[in-house]
């Protein structure tokens, strides 16, 4: 018998988490709503998610957003301009990435696949560094710009100020921009990697209180990348851990990432199976044991657990056939939603989401529903790019001296906040004990028991203040179960339950 892993997901919406990934900003920038032209707002404060239709100031092609660490919405940007919560151009915040590619395309929006990356910075709650990658015109050249958002302006509106359209590095990358968390727990590491000739060396930067330190060039790692390097993304796992990258010219390339020195290693190239591979989107599940790549097509879930990760390949999803008014639905990138779910673009604007419903769970238990979230209108085929915002410092690490242990935020510690589950007897005949401790107090929520093939043999609603109640599976066939907790905090707990 395989034995399937006890998976845990971190804590959602508890109150020392950073929320700026809570409001997902999308659309064409004509509104005309009965026609499915405008803008999408998905947010992430309530449960379940509210999707609402809002008139957008301008397409939104490769786009990043910005909301405090409240959840509230501050900004988002296209590569071109920047509005505020009230969907106004900011002051100053016109112009951004100047040169020829943006006086010809920002009608638009900017071309970039995965271009515009924000961040709050260590230094202060009311600036955020905006990374923006400007193309020259020359297919090949890439070089990436920063500009810094002050919402401490405009009375408390924003403004870009000052530092804007600055320089960081000039070279030729790959419009694939990347951030995570530095193991010391304040920091950030932004990766972006070179392209065409170096298209296997990788810069990095730091974003610390006193600003950008950097660039820093890894030397090559893996295989060298072409400059096709199009229709492509990356992504870091939630726990920093892993980082892979995708496009269907040079397939999937997965490496090992060191959260204090921001350098890469243990390169693998894994194939995609496809003949009509064209276009690439990359995930992982919450609990960075798998991880999700698309092929345009199909759907492929590998698990990160063993030691042939390519062996491990599953498809978990082929394109159904569905349209929408002669758009056909197809698969292209993939965001991990504050709620624990993978949310997919289409390649044709549509006015809809795919979404992995339980992305931590093996083979087709993974739940990937197609056309699931229908939107008022429709979007642009790129995800808004947010890097993982609740992963704090690296515990016991040699770069962990901040003692910080937890959330920037409050200092508060998120895995005292934990809530455990305990089955037993496990492995049970007919029935278990179900018991809850940790956690800021049992709230009301729900349970279900799934097969090993993901579908739901029982559930419940667990009441709130219950510590305890028995699980009765009588009559289930001997296998190896999965039992899911959703609490009322928004946590997910998955436990393994063996049938004897």
């Amino acid at each position: 018998m395989s034995k399937m892993l006890i998976l845990l997901i971190l804590p959602l919406g508890l109150f020392a988490q950073e929320k700026h990934d809570y409001n997902w900003m999308l659309g064409y920038g004509t509104n005309s709503p009965q026609n499915l032209f405008g803008g999408t707002q998905i947010s992430f404060n309530s449960d379940p998610i509210e999707v609402s239709f809002f008139n957008v100031p301008f397409y939104l092609f490769s786009h990043a957003g910005m909301s405090d660490k409240d959840g509230n919405l501050l900004f988002y940007s296209n590569g071109c301009q920047v509005a505020n919560r009230e969907h106004q151009i900011m002051p100053n915040g016109d112009g951004i990435n100047p040169g020829p590619t943006h006086d010809s395309n920002c009608k638009s929006g900017y071309p970039t696949w995965q271009g515009n990356l924000m961040l709050p910075w260590p230094a202060s709650d009311n600036k955020y560094f905006y990374f923006h990658m400007r193309k020259s015109g020359d297919a090949i050249k890439d070089d990436l710009l920063y500009s810094v958002i002050d919402m401490d302006l405009a009375g408390g509106m924003g403004d870009v100020g000052a530092i804007k359209n600055q320089q960081v590095i000039d070279d030729s990358l790959s419009d694939i921009l990347t951030a995570v968390r530095h193991g010391n727990g304040r920091d950030w590491w932004v990766l972006v990697p070179k392209n065409y000739h170096g298209g296997n060396s990788y810069y990095r930067l730091l974003l610390n209180p006193n600003g950008i330190s950097g660039p820093y060039v890894q030397p090559p790692v893996g295989e060298n990348q072409s400059y096709k390097d199009w229709s492509g993304q990356a992504a870091f796992s939630p726990d920093g851990s892993w980082y892979a990258r995708a496009n269907p010219h040079n397939e999937l390339h997965l490496f090992r990432f060191d959260r204090c020195t921001g350098l890469l290693s243990q390169p693998r190239k894994l194939t995609l199976p496809d003949p009509d591979l064209y276009a690439c989107g990359v995930a992982f599940s919450p609990n960075s044991q798998r991880l999700y790549v698309t092929t345009g097509l199909m759907l492929f879930q590998y698990d990160l657990t063993k030691p042939n990760v390519e062996a491990t390949r599953v498809l978990v999803g082929e394109y159904d056939g569905f349209d929408v008014t002669g758009f056909a639905t197809t698969f292209f990138q993939m965001m991990l939603a504050p709620n624990g779910k993978i949310y997919m673009t289409g390649t044709s604007g549509v006015n809809v989401m795919h979404t992995i419903h339980n992305p931590d769970a093996l083979g087709l238990a993974c739940d990937f529903r197609q056309h699931d979230l229908v939107l008022p209108a429709r979007i642009m085929w790129q995800v808004p790019n947010f890097p993982h915002f609740r992963l704090y410092d690296l515990s016991g690490s040699p770069c962990d001296t901040l003692g910080i242990n937890g959330s920037v935020a409050t200092g508060e510690s998120e895995r005292e906040k934990e809530m455990q589950v305990v089955l037993w007897p496990n492995p049970a005949q007919e029935s278990c004990t179900v018991e809850l401790s940790g956690g800021e107090g049992i709230r009301e929520g729900r349970w279900a028991l799934y097969g090993s093939t993901g579908q739901e043999i029982l559930a419940g609603v667990w009441p709130a203040g219950q510590r305890t109640f028995r699980l009765d599976f009588s009559g289930q066939a001997r296998g190896v179960y999965a039992f899911v907790i959703w609490a009322g905090s928004g946590q997910v707990v998955v436990k393994e339950l063996i049938v004897m």
